[in-house]
C-alpha cells in the first residue's frame, strides 16, 4: 500500500483526490491534490494501491471506500488493549498519555465548492494518522508494550483498512 487518497466526485465532470501519506516514522501529511477530469486515463493511476476513502458523491463510481469511523475505533481498540497490558505490568502504574480522538469528521467552513465535501474526511484521516503515529511511538518507548504489536512500527492499526485498495484493472 502506498498510502490513502481521499476522493470526491463534486460536479458530473470533475473527479478531486488528496493523498495522504500513511508512513513509518512519518507524521502523516497531505501529500497533494488534484482535479482531473471525469474521464482523465491519470485517475485510476494515481489511485491503484492506495486505500480508498470516498465521499457519497464519489462512491457510486469508485466504491464505498474505507470507513474512516473504522479507523478511529481500530486506533482506539488498539490503544485500549496495550492500555490495560500496561497497567497489568507495571501493577497498575500511571500509563501513558494517549491522544484524543475524533469519531466524526470536524465540521469545516465550505471555502472551496470542489473541496468542501472531502476536506472534512481528509483533515478527520490526518489526524487520525498523526494520533496514531504518537500511540505508536509511546508503544515502542515501553519495552513491555512491544509484544503488543512487535517492533516495528505499523503505519496502519491492525485491521484497518479492509477490502478498500484501489487495484486497477488489467
Amino acid at each position: 500500500m502506498r498510502g490513502i487518497v481521499v476522493i470526491d466526485q463534486p460536479t458530473e465532470d470533475r473527479v478531486v483526490g488528496w493523498h495522504v501519506s500513511a508512513g513509518t516514522g512519518t507524521a502523516a501529511t497531505k501529500a497533494s491534490a488534484w482535479v482531473l477530469p471525469i474521464d482523465d486515463p491519470r485517475i485510476a493511476r494515481l489511485l491503484t494501491d492506495r486505500v480508498l476513502v470516498t465521499t457519497p458523491a464519489a462512491a457510486p463510481r469508485f466504491g464505498a471506500g474505507a470507513d474512516v469511523a473504522g479507523l478511529a475505533f481500530a486506533i482506539i481498540a488498539v490503544t485500549s488493549a496495550i492500555d490495560a497490558a500496561f497497567a497489568v505490568q507495571q501493577n497498575a502504574g500511571q500509563s501513558p498519555r494517549w491522544p484524543r480522538l475524533a469519531t466524526r469528521p470536524p465540521v469545516l467552513p465550505a471555502r472551496d465548492l470542489q473541496a468542501s465535501a472531502a476536506a472534512p474526511l481528509v483533515r478527520w484521516v490526518t489526524d487520525l494518522l498523526g494520533a496514531w503515529e504518537e500511540i505508536e511511538r509511546e508503544r515502542l518507548s515501553h519495552p513491555v508494550l512491544v509484544s503488543r504489536g512487535g517492533t516495528d512500527n505499523r503505519a496502519l492499526p491492525p485491521g484497518w483498512p479492509s477490502g478498500a485498495t484501489f487495484a486497477q484493472a488489467a
